[in-house]
């Protein structure tokens, strides 16, 4: 079931290409290698570079579900989905 997901969200172009680690190809050390290309860029154009870094563990907890539910049911996620 959790392909199916991937899947779906994958085939409509759901998410951005940043997220890392639950992702065909995409696994959690490329982002570092992405950051690490992008800094390198910008020292070579002389171009400062900011990073902030948060800790979005708890960050569901904090979502409002309901509207998390309307969202998710206009990209046509909708019921229960079982492992």
């Amino acid at each position: 079931m959790y392909n199916i997901r991937i899947e779906f969200i994958e085939k409509h172009d759901l998410l951005s290409n940043s997220p890392y680690g639950f992702r065909k190809q995409h696994a959690t050390h490329h982002v570092i290698l992405d950051i690490m290309n992008q800094i390198h860029s910008n020292l070579d154009n002389k171009l400062y570079t900011r990073a902030v870094c948060l800790d979005l563990k708890k960050a569901f907890d904090t979502v409002n579900h309901n509207i998390m539910l309307k969202k998710l049911s206009i990209y046509g996620i909708r019921g229960c989905m079982q492992d």
